[in-house]
């Protein structure tokens, strides 16, 4: 923000996330080229010019993702509504040297704009099956 501040032309990487990555392999990966090929352009002169207009187009981001979305949730804890879906969003905590991914709920209803990594429906049960190998979301939603 400094840098913009004082006219500096300046080039943002947003870093993003990748299905299952909470190591961020993948995203250092796709950042890494990403540099690389902006090296390449800048350094060869390949970029003569630049319609704003470009750049304004791109929509703006709107919180629509989450880590993980529990359909159906009723299904295991009543005090919620029938058809009721819970997005879950993963926390890093650094617990003894190592980071801890910690559910907390980031929202709850519809939730039909929204998307996620993983998508659990607690009315079938293969889906609830599989969610209740993972206790701190279970714990979490009762």
């Amino acid at each position: 923000d400094t840098f913009q501040m004082l006219n500096t032309p300046t080039i943002l990487f947003e870093a993003g996330h990748f299905q299952d990555d909470y190591e961020r392999e993948h995203t250092r990966y796709y950042i890494f080229k990403s540099l690389w090929k902006a090296i390449q352009l800048i350094t060869s002169n390949s970029v003569t010019s630049f319609a704003k207009e470009l750049y304004t187009s791109i929509p703006e981001n709107r919180k629509c993702f989450v880590d993980v979305i529990v359909k159906n949730v009723d299904q295991i804890n009543a005090s919620y509504n029938k058809d009721e879906s819970v997005g879950i969003l993963f926390k890093e905590v650094l617990h003894e040297n190592a980071i801890e991914l910690n559910p907390t709920i980031e929202v709850s209803g519809t939730l039909t704009k929204y998307y996620a990594h993983k998508i659990y429906d607690c009315a079938v049960p293969n889906e609830l099956k599989l969610l209740r190998k993972h206790p701190k979301i279970v714990d979490l939603l009762n």
